[in-house]
């Protein structure tokens, strides 16, 4: 015998028509049907299928409001611009700011019922970052990021994770909204740690320079820094070849 699967609504209906035979069934709330059990006397048995029933399709509704408000959002979002450039060394590139993003996107995020918030955790040197995108009616969905502390810069402990948080903050909410800027995106190095040479191979090629006589300025052009401290680390041996030349 072929089986007959069911869905929640046909259940729902079915179960009704068991508490109000007489009555003519058509499309309810499922809390109103679990109070029309309740109020009918029914079993604790039917009960917990009402209430099975009802939260399931509940969380169903939620869902599917959430994927209508994202794309009706999405229809109707900017484009969003880089706003932001940063120089620093030999790195430079343009992005959007965090500040910006949420200007533009957060009050008409809200037109659709829909908010966010981050979530923060921190384990091993590693900063994880959550963007939670909520719709009113209790659905959500998480997109996470991980990274290592930033120490680009000089910065100190704290700077480099508070770079890296609103880093993962940017791209974690980009990510969520299914959001990109309209330009091509050349900001992938601002979080990810760049090596410079250590101290004392920044003393063996100050003595080089002295012992062989060498423009320092001309020297600095030719490895494109602005000073010894900040060689690339992956460049330090081809230096020493230079310098011994």
């Amino acid at each position: 015998m072929t089986e007959i699967i069911r869905t929640d609504s046909e259940l729902m209906e079915q179960q009704e028509e068991k508490l109000n035979p007489t009555t003519q069934i058509v499309p309810a709330n499922p809390m109103s049907m679990l109070k029309t059990a309740l109020d009918k006397g029914a079993s604790i048995e039917t009960i917990e299928k009402f209430m099975n029933l009802a939260e399931r399709f509940e969380k169903n509704e939620s869902r599917k409001a959430y994927v209508k408000a994202m794309a009706e959002f999405k229809a109707t979002a900017p484009q969003l611009k880089k706003d932001c450039e940063v120089k620093y060394g030999q790195t430079q590139y343009k992005h959007e700011s965090l500040g910006y993003i949420c200007d533009v996107l957060i009050p008409q995020m809200g037109e659709f019922g829909l908010s966010h918030r981050w979530d923060f955790s921190q384990k091993d040197g590693q900063i994880t970052v959550t963007t939670v995108i909520t719709h009113e009616l209790g659905h959500s969905e998480s997109t996470p990021l991980t990274s290592e502390s930033d120490k680009t810069g000089g910065k100190n402990s704290i700077q480099a994770i508070g770079s890296t948080v609103k880093y993962l903050e940017r791209y974690t909410f980009l990510g969520a909204v299914g959001m990109a800027s309209s330009e091509h995106d050349d900001d992938g190095r601002e979080a990810i740690p760049i090596k410079y040479i250590t101290a004392d191979q920044v003393e063996i090629i100050d003595n080089l320079i002295n012992v062989a006589d060498k423009d320092k300025d001309k020297f600095l052009k030719w490895c494109k820094s602005e000073s010894v401290e900040t060689i690339l680390a992956d460049k330090y041996n081809q230096v020493i070849v230079g310098l011994n030349k």
